[in-house]
Formats: C-alpha cells, sequence, structure tokens
C-alpha cells in the first residue's frame, strides 16, 4: 500500500509540473524587415499577405503593395495630373478579390469658397479590380465614385450635387447593383451586401473626404440612418461607426454599441460601451459576438466586447493601452489583435487577446521620426508598418514577425506568464433586450414591423415608405431613405437611437516600452485551483498513512 501511495503521489506531482508547464508564452521572432515607398495609409488583411497602401509627400501619389513574409511586391501606382490634386487611394476587400478605388481630388484654395460641392464635382476616380495581385479591369469615372465587391457583383456610390433656387448645394448619392439602382439624399458613407440585399450607412452631412477615402467610412458623424434598401431602417444620433459579421451588424453611437439583427432590423443587444468602429472588427465564434470599440481621442484606450448572442448579455475587456488611438483589428484564429498609435511620443501599440479576453501579448514599439504607424496580424504572421520622413520623400519599413504558439500539452492548452506582466480587469454588464414583432404584407413583399426598447438607449418607432428602384430611372428624393421609381411598395420600420451620457469605464493596460508577454488569467486561475486540489490530495493520502 505504501509503495503505490508513493506512485500516486508522483503522478499527481507529474500532472502538477506538466499542467503548469503547459500554459507558455505567446511570442514573436522577426523572420524580415521589408521597405515601401510613402508612408502607410492603409493595411489589410489580403489573401495570405497584406495589401498596403502608402502615400507620397503631399499625396501626388499612391502605391499599391502586397506584402508576404518574404518580399513587399509594388502592384500599382497612381500620380496625381497636376499639383491642382491630390491622390487619395482606398482598397476594399473580399476573399481573393480586392477593389482599389483611387480618387484625384482638388487640391482647395481660394478660388474654390464652396468645398464641399468642389470636392464632389471636381474629383474623378479610377477604379481598378485585383484577383489576387492580377489586374482584372481597370474603369475610368469623372465623378467621386465608390466601387464596392459583393458576391453579386460589384456596386458604385457615386456622389452628385445639385443647387437649389438659393444656390444652396444639395449632395445625394446614387448607388447602383447590377440589378437596379437607388437615390438617397446626403453621402452613403458605406455599403453592406447581404445576398442580393444592400444595406447602407447613409448621413445627412459629409464626413471628411481623407477619412471617408482612408477608411471607407465615414466616423464620428452628427447622424447617419442605417437601413436595408427596401427594408428596415435604423436613425443613428451621434453614429460613430459600424462593421458587419454574417447576420449582425454592428453599429457604435456616441452612448452604446449596439447589435442589429440584418435579417429584420431588430436591435438584438447593446452594451454601455461607446467609441470608434473600424471595418471588419467583427468576429462569431458561435453564440460569441466579439466586437473591438475604439478611443479615438486618445483617453482611456479601446475596449472589446463579447455579447452573448443567446443571453443578450455582454462583457468587455481592456484591450489597448491608455492614450492611444485606434489604429487597426485583425482576427487570426481565435486571437484578436488591437493597435493603437500615438504621436506626441511617437509609438505603435500592438495588444492581442485570446478567445476569452485575456491578454496574451502586448508590446509597444517606439519610433523617434515616425509619421505614421500600421499593423496587421494574419496567417500566423504580425506586420508592423513604421513610416518615417526622408530627404528623398516618406518610406515604410515593414517589420515581419512569425507568431510562436504557446507550449502546449495533453493536459492543458495555451498561454500565459513571463518576466513580465500585464494584467487586465474585467468587467461584466448585462443588458436586455425585449422586442415585439408583427408582419405586414403589401403587394409581393413582406416585411417585419419591430418596435425594440433597450435598456441602454431610448428607441422610438416610426413608420416611412421606402420602395425599390430599377436600373434605368431615378429621381432625387426628400427622405434619407426613400427611393425613386417604384417597382413594389414595403412598410419599414424606422428605429431611432439618440445620443446619451453614459458611458463605461475600464481599467487600462499599463505601460512598457519592452516587448511583453501578459498572463492569460484564467489559465492562472485554473493552475491555481489545481495546486489546491493537488495539495488537498497529498495531504489526504498522507493522513491514510
Amino acid at each position: 500500500m505504501e509503495k503505490f501511495t508513493r506512485l500516486l503521489l508522483f503522478a499527481i506531482l507529474s500532472i502538477a509540473l506538466v499542467t503548469v508547464a503547459a500554459v507558455g508564452d505567446l511570442s514573436f521572432k522577426t523572420t524580415s524587415t521589408l521597405s515601401a515607398n510613402g508612408q502607410v495609409y492603409q493595411a489589410s488583411q489580403y489573401n495570405n499577405g497584406v495589401i498596403l497602401v502608402t502615400e507620397a509627400s503631399s499625396y501626388s501619389a499612391s502605391y499599391v503593395y502586397y506584402v508576404t513574409p518574404s518580399s513587399a511586391s509594388q502592384l500599382l501606382s497612381f500620380t496625381a495630373p497636376s499639383t491642382k490634386y491630390e491622390v487619395l487611394t482606398n482598397v476594399i476587400v473580399n476573399g481573393s478579390t480586392a477593389v482599389v478605388n483611387t480618387f484625384y481630388v482638388p487640391v482647395l484654395s481660394s478660388q474654390y469658397p464652396n468645398e464641399t460641392a468642389t470636392t464632389v464635382n471636381e474629383t474623378t476616380t479610377t477604379v481598378t479590380v485585383l484577383s489576387g495581385t492580377s489586374v482584372v479591369s481597370v474603369t475610368n469615372f469623372k465623378n467621386f465614385t465608390f466601387a464596392y465587391p459583393t458576391s453579386e457583383g460589384l456596386v458604385y456610390v457615386t456622389y452628385y450635387v445639385t443647387y437649389n433656387v438659393t444656390h444652396k448645394p444639395q449632395v445625394f448619392s446614387e448607388v447602383k447593383t447590377p440589378f437596379n439602382t437607388s437615390t438617397f439624399q446626403g453621402y452613403v458613407a458605406y455599403v453592406y451586401s447581404y445576398g442580393k440585399e444592400l444595406i447602407v450607412v447613409n448621413a445627412s452631412s459629409p464626413p471628411s473626404i481623407p477619412q471617408q477615402v482612408a477608411t471607407g467610412l465615414g466616423n464620428e458623424l452628427s447622424s447617419a440612418t442605417v437601413s436595408m434598401i427596401g427594408g428596415w431602417s435604423v436613425n443613428v444620433q451621434g453614429y460613430q461607426g459600424s462593421s458587419m459579421y454574417g447576420n449582425y451588424l454592428v453599429v457604435s453611437n456616441k452612448s452604446s454599441t449596439f447589435v442589429i439583427d440584418v435579417q429584420n432590423g431588430n436591435i438584438i443587444s447593446s452594451a454601455n460601451v461607446n467609441g470608434l468602429i473600424l471595418e471588419n472588427s467583427t468576429l462569431v465564434i458561435g453564440s460569441s459576438l466579439y466586437q473591438v470599440v475604439g478611443e479615438s481621442a486618445g483617453g482611456t484606450g479601446s475596449t472589446l466586447v463579447v455579447f452573448n448572442l443567446t443571453t443578450k448579455k455582454y462583457t468587455t475587456f481592456n484591450a489597448m493601452y491608455s492614450g492611444y488611438y485606434l489604429e487597426g483589428t485583425n482576427f487570426y484564429n481565435d486571437y484578436i489583435m488591437v493597435s493603437g498609435t500615438q504621436y506626441l511620443s511617437p509609438s505603435l501599440a500592438v495588444v492581442i487577446l485570446n478567445s476569452s479576453g485575456a491578454i496574451v501579448y502586448s508590446n509597444i514599439t517606439s519610433g523617434t521620426n515616425a509619421i505614421q504607424f500600421g499593423a496587421v496580424m494574419t496567417n500566423g504572421y504580425l506586420y508592423k508598418f513604421i513610416s518615417e520622413e526622408k530627404e528623398s520623400g516618406p518610406v515604410t519599413t515593414i517589420e515581419v514577425l512569425q507568431l510562436v504558439l504557446p507550449t502546449t500539452s495533453t493536459s492543458s492548452t495555451s498561454t500565459t506568464t513571463s518576466t513580465t506582466t500585464t494584467t487586465s480587469t474585467t468587467s461584466t454588464s448585462t443588458t436586455t433586450t425585449s422586442t415585439t414583432s408583427t408582419t405586414t404584407t403589401t403587394t409581393s413583399t413582406s416585411t417585419s414591423t419591430t418596435s425594440t426598447s433597450t435598456s441602454t438607449t431610448s428607441t422610438t418607432s416610426t413608420t416611412t415608405s421606402t420602395t425599390t428602384t430599377t436600373s434605368t430611372s431615378t429621381t432625387t428624393t426628400t427622405s434619407t431613405t426613400s427611393t425613386s421609381t417604384t417597382s413594389s411598395s414595403t412598410t419599414t420600420t424606422s428605429t431611432t437611437v439618440p445620443p446619451s451620457s453614459t458611458t463605461s469605464t475600464s481599467t487600462t493596460v499599463p505601460k512598457t516600452t519592452t516587448t511583453t508577454t501578459s498572463s492569460s488569467t484564467l489559465l492562472i486561475v485554473g493552475a491555481v485551483i489545481v495546486v489546491i486540489i493537488i495539495v488537498a490530495l497529498v495531504a489526504f493520502l498522507l493522513r491514510r498513512r
């Protein structure tokens, strides 16, 4: 019996050691350092690498690169036709297709007293479609046109300016799909595709043109209408961004972040977290929706909000150092990468969380002469972009780091401690959403009419009429959600989400100037529990002896 007891004790201690050893470190190793002309303007995941847009000094030229761990290959370059124009380039990715929208924007001066009208009327556009790294088509437009890749083909959004009797400019947007054309008064700042249906973000006031081009989205709008053409609509006061994944569209305003079911326009959950939302910053794993909400003006940093789509509750996790602007968000497997920048002391911060919300890696890279930063995580690599001004013009250095996965064993998985530890405090809140729904059927189309109330936003329901237009006839309307030339009649729900003063707080990630690997809170707790159980078992066995 004594021999058996000793063997059992040895087995228990071995399991303890294996369990603790299995909690490994998430880290990176530098594999290459590359270079690109211009300063980083936009970087996105594309195929197994990154599609990078850089800009020359004074926006005199744009460059498009495809970056892999071993090379930075220039695919396209665009040059301003004269010093009276700037070149701004935006890339929108859909799978292995990338649409490159290049705008030749007039440099405004005293001869252009009306910035909005001049910018729209004098801007020309080149749309280049890439399949992988090959050019499929190039189309030129004599106006300000965005092209969006969808599963049904390209969708074009064009801005037009007209003048009323008092010579005040009025802007409207034409949205053209392979099937029909719709007209909206105001600026359509972004388009989402849901099968053959389109969801548009429409603003009555113009977004900043450089910001519109850089992000493909007009953030910080005073108000916007998010709507499915011919269906539901949600009026958002203090709109600060949106992102879509599958059946869910996440929208943020100055008081909250809420999840819309795009099938019916219902607000299914809301969180007391406000801030900037970037495109492609949403992920759904099982019943959990992950959304990064950024601090757009420094301050407390960015937040990871995890919505439980079943219970309608949410949990928040701090995801960035205090004082850093949200720069980008990427997902790789179940890792969430958040990058932030600050320019008073030029530096790039990268924080990586796992699907449990625990910070598993954090790092700050300083650049004394840096003028712009960027970061993308994809296909097991982390790409850091640091732009500096040289005598010959701006140059971007690309540091490529390979992900070193945590040490694992059969008894435990994933991440924890190293010599430097970064901690994160988790706060949990609950939002209850009640929804009632009726169905109204007209001509040949039925839509859901809903009245939605949440604990964090005050919502009201009104009804407007929205119609689907044909591809050949459009007229200007006075409603931000109305279109022209009816081919069917539908009844839509309009929900207004006003701003409020409600905000949430969270603890900040401690600042460090060295590469750090932080501990996974859940794994540490698990290890402690395992040790306690082992000690109890050992004590019990010793007492039996």
